[in-house]
């Protein structure tokens, strides 16, 4: 099975959605697609392990406080973290905090992280 995935950037999902069927119109392919859309950024998820910020970092992180999915600008939070560790944020960075990041954490702190696992399981 494909699936294509992206966040939703402000996007209604319900356009999100048809857009992405749309850019597949009048293909076949010999598997399901499913399209599954986050409502939040990758960023928002990073952010819910502080261990493995620091870990990446170099040093202690505090947690980020309240609900993570109701940041407006998660990115921009991680980037200060980040450069508060005299860290730059790259791709690299994120993937390396993503790589050291305790799922069930993730999952405890983002309810629209179980979502997403739960879509993208019978992949």
């Amino acid at each position: 099975m494909e699936n294509f995935r992206r966040d939703q950037d402000q996007e209604c999902i319900k356009t999100v959605v048809e857009k992405l069927q749309n850019k597949l119109a009048g293909h076949r392919y010999p598997f399901k697609i499913k399209f599954c859309v986050i409502k939040v950024t990758i960023e928002t998820w990073l952010l819910a392990d502080e261990r493995a910020i620091g870990n990446v970092v170099g040093q202690h992180v505090p947690p980020v406080m309240g609900s993570l999915e109701d940041i407006e600008n998660p990115k921009d939070c991680l980037m200060q973290i980040l450069t508060t560790a005299k860290v730059g944020y790259t791709d690299e960075k994120a993937g390396q905090i993503a790589a050291a990041a305790d799922l069930e954490k993730i999952a405890y702190r983002c309810p629209g992280f179980n979502r997403f696992r739960e879509d993208i399981q019978d992949c």
